[in-house]
């Protein structure tokens, strides 16, 4: 009787894979980076100064000390958060390569951090069109706002497809 057949075979569904994993490409770690760096600009700025960086992202209706103010900051911190975390997975120095290779551990950190930055960055999309499909946010905010959104997700699916 086969081995393939038999019900009681000790097969596993997900088999281990031995093998070492190449580094990321360049281009992928570029955009990571870029990603961190962008996520965690917006989030500091929006943190520091949330009525100047809802200027800059074109929605003038948030006055300082207001409860917009206070959410554009809840933003800020969320952002600079996953940013920084997404920034620290990123493999640098010559001894995290060697992790790639040996292991998933590196690359399995990264992975969820850009998943954390695709399924944020999906919503925050669905958010805004929804928004401005009910005149919460106007059309040149989110335009801004929501190609942004849109931005940081194809960034975060370009890492994903290389990691």
């Amino acid at each position: 009787m086969s081995t393939q057949n038999d019900p009681h075979s000790k097969i596993p569904l997900i088999p281990q894979s031995n093998t070492s994993h190449p580094p990321p490409s360049t281009l992928t770690t570029t955009t990571v980076q870029a990603l961190s760096l962008l996520r965690l600009v917006a989030g500091t700025a929006a943190l520091l100064a949330p009525s100047t960086t809802a200027k800059l992202f074109l929605i003038p209706t948030i006055a300082p000390g207001s409860m917009g103010a206070y959410q554009l900051r809840l933003f800020g911190i969320r952002d600079a958060v996953i940013g920084g975390m997404l920034y620290s997975a990123i493999p640098r120095s010559a001894g995290a390569v060697e992790e790639w290779k040996e292991s998933e551990k590196g690359r399995g950190e990264l992975r969820r951090m850009l998943w954390a930055n695709v399924v944020t960055d999906a919503v925050d999309v669905v958010v805004t069109a929804a928004a401005m499909a009910t005149g919460s946010i106007g059309r040149p905010g989110g335009l801004c706002v929501g190609g942004a959104a849109v931005g940081f997700l194809v960034m975060g699916l370009v890492g994903l497809g290389k990691v």
